[in-house]
């Protein structure tokens, strides 16, 4: 975040300090982590919460650590705006720009999901299994595969991950083309509207659902999900040009005034985001421990390979025996576990690529 030698400052002449490769693995390791956390301690997530209760206190600041969705999208945000200017000078058009940044990561993440789909129908589970009947059931997982419906616990991020790449970012290329102000216009739309419209999306799609049983596996869609989280998009956007940009304090006030409006809004969002404010301004700090910067920048790293394997190694055949685990004990089984597994399936991947391409 700062070059060797200097101190960070959170603010320097109204712009926020760049972030480096190193520091966006360092708040991308933050966000698996916390993801596993989260999971292994809520066993009433898979209907076992029989097992063991955690203290209220603990309980309620396991509820904030939801706040590593909000981190994975602020930094898809950052990265993104890093391309934007490259992207513009190559001549791409806005949605070709956006559909090539997803496939970066779409083709691992149909790959994996071919993978479930596979084994919920050779050796399905109660919690690994095709729900629906017919025609209904084949669509659903084709539809689950582009994150319009959810099949598979934990693989509704994918719903955030298309929106950021095939919608926001190709959306934010072709205004920015008109000037910051327009910029900065459509930003404060793509921050706040997410948020105002949230509520009564979710209220008429339960509408919907109650007048429609059948439609239920459907009106449940990841997309619904995604909504509360996309500002965080903006914010990674808004950090980045805050940066670069002719009118920095412009970018901070829309970063502030996305903050008023969560305040205003209160419950799990304002949690979530608040959460995630303090890991930003924490990272700072923690990227000057080189020990402690690398061994999260590894989790990072391997982030996305970790979010995709962890429920496979805990949460279908095994969830008996791992929430059978002291909780936090489970917790520090999974995170190696999972890790050792993504480098695996990392360098797999990486050979049958290097293979196809002959």
């Amino acid at each position: 975040m700062a070059e060797s030698g200097q101190r960070p400052a959170l603010l320097r002449q109204g712009r926020l300090p760049e972030l480096g490769r190193g520091d966006t693995a360092l708040l991308k390791g933050l966000a698996i982590l916390f993801m596993l956390f989260y999971h292994t301690s809520l066993p009433v997530q898979v209907g076992l919460g029989h097992l063991f209760s955690l203290p209220p206190a603990v309980e309620e600041a396991v509820g904030w650590l939801e706040c590593c969705v909000c981190l994975f999208a602020f930094v898809t945000g950052y990265g993104l705006c890093c391309s934007a200017e490259r992207d513009a000078a190559q001549g791409r058009g806005a949605f070709r720009a956006g559909f090539a940044h997803a496939w970066k990561f779409w083709p691992f993440f149909l790959a994996f999901y071919g993978f479930m789909a596979l084994l919920a129908l050779l050796v399905p589970c109660g919690r690994l299994e095709l729900v629906g009947y017919g025609i209904f059931r084949w669509l659903r997982l084709v539809l689950g595969a582009a994150g319009i419906t959810n099949v598979f616990p934990d693989f509704w991020y994918i719903a955030v991950f298309l929106i950021l790449t095939l919608l926001y970012y190709p959306l934010l290329l072709l205004v920015r083309r008109r000037g910051e102000l327009a910029e900065l216009a459509l930003l404060a739309v793509l921050g706040a509207a997410p948020l105002l419209l949230d509520a009564p999306i979710n209220a008429l799609v339960d509408s919907l659902a109650a007048a429609h049983p059948r439609l239920g596996p459907f009106t449940a869609s990841p997309i619904l999900w995604a909504l509360p989280f996309l500002p965080a998009f903006v914010l990674g956007w808004a950090w980045k040009r805050s940066g670069d940009a002719a009118r920095p304090w412009c970018h901070l006030a829309l970063m502030g005034a996305l903050y008023l409006l969560l305040f205003a809004l209160g419950g799990e969002p304002l949690s979530r985001y608040t959460a995630t404010l303090v890991c930003l301004i924490l990272a700072l700090p923690m990227a000057r421990l080189p020990r402690l910067a690398g061994g999260l920048g590894i989790f990072g790293t391997y982030s996305a390979f970790m979010w995709l394997n962890h429920r496979l190694l805990f949460g279908y055949w095994a969830a008996d025996e791992f929430y059978a685990i002291p909780w936090p004990l489970n917790f520090a089984l999974l995170v190696p576990a999972s890790l050792a597994a993504a480098v695996l399936t990392a360098r797999l991947w990486r050979a049958a690529r290097e293979l196809r391409r002959g």
